[in-house]
């Protein structure tokens, strides 16, 4: 038979439970909305999806969270194409967890949309 370790059993009171809580393992970091201007690489039409942008140094999905623009892009107000760019107020989250840091990003405001730039015709 082998030893095994001895067995303890602890009572907790009603008044004591409340100190027993789960440990958020995603703390939040830091919070900050920022202007920027985005390439539109991948949109996504399937209410509650993110689109995938650019921001001039790296590819991030995003969710919008822009109701009004969303709305005019179903209904076909707002149309756009490869390449072109949208100016948006973006949130920024950063949270920390188990030595990591993860960053999300949404689309609180689109500001404006610009056509992607098109080469002229030198003849």
């Amino acid at each position: 038979m082998s030893a095994s370790a001895p067995r303890c059993e602890l009572t907790v009171s009603q008044a004591e439970a409340s100190a027993f809580v789960p440990v958020d393992l995603q703390q939040p970091l830091r919070e900050y909305e920022v202007e920027m201007g985005l390439i539109i690489e991948a949109p996504v039409f399937k209410e509650g999806n993110k689109w995938k942008f650019h921001d001039g140094q790296t590819s991030f999905w995003a969710e919008i969270a822009d109701q009004s623009f969303l709305a005019q892009v179903d209904s076909g107000a707002v149309r756009f194409g490869k390449g072109d760019m949208m100016i948006a107020r973006v949130r920024v989250s950063q949270v920390t967890g188990l030595g990591t840091i993860n960053t999300q990003r949404s689309i609180v405001s689109v500001v404006e949309l610009r056509p992607a730039m098109q080469q002229q015709q030198m003849f």
